[in-house]
């Protein structure tokens, strides 16, 4: 039994997402308005991405361009 659930973790690890991932956490804004600032920057490349924080007046803006540079030297 226990080498069937040795393979089935074997599988989950080769399929994993191999996309860069950062997490922020303690971080006190709500996640609304983190999730604003999110959505502007989905889909764009990290240029576009980094440029769209920097000049963005929201509060969110800072930890967010914090998360991205962390998943960025994840890469």
């Amino acid at each position: 039994m226990a080498t069937r659930s040795k393979e089935k973790a074997a599988a989950r690890a080769a399929a994993k997402d191999m996309r860069p991932r950062a997490v922020a956490k303690y971080i006190r804004i709500s996640s609304s308005k983190v999730r604003i600032v999110i959505d502007q920057i989905r889909g764009k490349n990290v240029i576009e991405a980094r440029g769209i924080l920097m000049n963005t007046p929201k509060a969110a803006s800072e930890p967010v361009l914090k998360v991205l540079d962390s998943a960025i030297a994840k890469r």
